[in-house]
């Protein structure tokens, strides 16, 4: 609601709450504290899910490359600088190159939002409703046997048409 008052472009993706939350935090009375303690939780959540992204890679290059966790950190932390730059870059040094007439981070968007997410959403329905031993699932998933009946149908049948259908719109927008 507070978008469409102050003409702000709901589209925008989730770099909207960048224009659309400093703009309701001014309107309200100690506005300016819940803005500070807002971004303030919304950086700490940012930055422990990335402490989590990155701990996964570095284990994953110690494991399957046998290297040091140093060495592994290193590896990683360069490849973020890396990615980081290019994103930095799109903005203005790299905002002429394109491809299909998106610059990189309207790219990366695109592939993840449309393409890789949901691609793992598919894969994880399928390999849970069709790979995992029906006891497993009973043991896990507790809703009786109509339940767990409805359950694997949906899981089995409904789930990967609906994410097939909902990944082919969003691709053709």
């Amino acid at each position: 609601m507070i978008g469409f008052t102050f003409g702000l472009n709901p589209a925008s993706g989730p770099g909207l709450i960048f224009e659309t939350l400093p703009v309701a935090f001014s309107q309200m009375p100690i506005g300016r504290l819940f803005s500070i303690l807002f971004f303030f939780s919304l950086s700490c959540a940012a930055i422990t899910t990335m402490i989590g992204f990155v701990e996964s890679l570095i284990s994953f290059l110690m494991d399957e490359w046998n290297i040091s966790r140093r060495r592994a950190a290193i590896i990683v932390f360069s490849a973020i600088a890396l990615l980081s730059m290019l994103s930095i870059f799109s903005y203005n040094t790299f905002s002429h190159f394109k491809v299909y007439g998106r610059d990189f981070n309207a790219l990366t968007d695109v592939l993840v939002n449309n393409i890789l997410l949901p691609l793992g959403g598919l894969l994880i329905v399928i390999f849970s409703a069709w790979f995992i031993s029906r006891r497993t699932l009973l043991d896990q998933i507790k809703l009786g046997p109509i339940g767990f009946r409805l359950w694997l149908f949906a899981a089995r049948f409904v789930a990967p048409i609906a994410i097939i259908i909902i990944a082919a719109f969003s691709l053709t927008e």
